[in-house]
């Protein structure tokens, strides 16, 4: 009876362990992922994308493969301060294809110098640029500006703490519920990285949209 019972023991562990090793890592892929950080000597790439409309009615609201709208928190080498916010979900852990990403990106024209600063969005010497939609589903993301507003950061070497508030502006003219203007504010602390340490999802060029949609 003695052996009989170490040999449930043993089959029952062999169950239990790896059932629970899988549910942690389900529970684990299941929550939600942030990056914040910032890069010198940098600039947005694609900044021409963002500063007109893009669609007339909702049924145009799918953009190009050649054009999408997370091409333009690419980051390039360049003259200035590049600050990136990237969230990701993964979603259902039992659904498909419901992943979904949120990007913001400041590009400080003249650079962040140690210390206190103060930056008004509304003059230009700041773009700010916000996307977010489904990551299976590039073409059909929700778009725009932040406008209207301000940034306040404060620099200490190798790190930047970063407020921003103002409202975003949808690149697209139709009326739609997915992609509507609203008050945008964000506090967060930003880590220097160097341009070489730039992924895809962070805002590197890639061969397939699906790296810089998916982290």
């Amino acid at each position: 009876m003695r052996y009989l019972k170490l040999l449930l023991l043993v089959l029952a562990g062999f169950i239990v362990i790896p059932v629970g090793l899988f549910l942690i890592t389900r529970i684990w892929a299941a929550i939600d992922r942030q990056d914040r950080f910032f890069v010198d000597a940098a600039e947005l790439g694609e900044t021409g994308f963002y500063s007109v409309p893009h669609a007339e009615s909702e049924e145009d609201f799918l953009f190009s493969e050649k054009d999408l709208p997370v091409f333009a928190h690419r980051i390039s080498a360049g003259h200035g301060t590049v600050f990136g916010f990237r969230w990701f979900s993964n979603g259902n852990v039992i659904a498909i294809d419901d992943e979904g990403y949120e990007k913001l990106s400041l590009w400080f024209k003249q650079g962040v110098s140690e210390g206190k600063s103060h930056f008004d969005l509304s003059n230009g010497e700041v773009v700010a640029v916000y996307t977010k939609g489904g990551s299976a589903w590039p073409r059909s993301a929700c778009f725009g500006s932040i406008t209207n507003g301000a940034v306040d950061v404060e620099r200490r070497d190798d790190v930047i703490y970063v407020d921003i508030s103002g409202g975003f502006i949808p690149s697209i003219r139709a009326d739609s519920e997915w992609c509507k203007s609203f008050p945008l504010r964000i506090e967060y602390r930003a880590e220097r990285l160097e341009l070489s340490e730039i992924t895809p999802w962070l805002g590197r060029q890639s061969d397939h949209v699906y790296d810089e949609t998916y982290r």
